[in-house]
C-alpha cells in the first residue's frame, strides 16, 4: 500500500460522506461550502488569545525572551557602535567607506 492510496482511500471515504449527507435530503449545508474562505481577522485572533490562558502566558514568555536578546545584543555591540561613530566623526563618510571597501577585497582575494 503506497501514500498515494492511503490519501486515496480518505478522499474516497470524505466524498461518500459527503454525498450520502446530500442524497438524504438534507437540506442543510455548510455555511462555507460554496463560499469563498473568510478573511484573516485579527480581532477573532485577539480574542482566542485572550481567552487562551496557556497561549496568552506563551507568547509573553517568547517576547520577554526576544527583548531580553535584543537588550543584550545592543549591550554587546554597544562599544562597537561608539567606536564607528566617533571614526565617522574623526574620518567623515568617506573613511568609513573606504575601510569597508578594503574589508570586503580582502574578504573577495584573500590576504597576499
Amino acid at each position: 500500500m503506497d501514500i498515494e492510496d492511503l490519501f486515496e482511500n480518505k478522499n474516497k471515504y470524505r466524498h461518500k460522506q459527503g454525498v450520502q449527507d446530500f442524497s438524504q435530503g438534507n437540506s442543510y449545508k455548510p455555511e462555507n461550502y460554496y463560499c469563498e474562505p473568510e478573511r484573516f481577522n485579527f480581532f477573532e485572533l485577539l480574542n482566542s488569545i485572550n481567552n487562551n490562558k496557556k497561549l496568552k502566558i506563551t507568547i509573553f514568555v517568547v517576547l520577554f525572551i526576544l527583548i531580553a536578546v535584543i537588550i543584550g545584543l545592543v549591550v554587546l555591540l554597544f562599544p562597537i557602535i561608539i567606536k564607528t561613530i566617533n571614526y565617522i566623526f574623526q574620518n567623515g563618510v568617506s573613511g568609513l567607506i573606504d575601510i569597508v571597501r578594503d574589508l570586503l577585497n580582502n574578504l573577495w582575494y584573500g590576504t597576499k
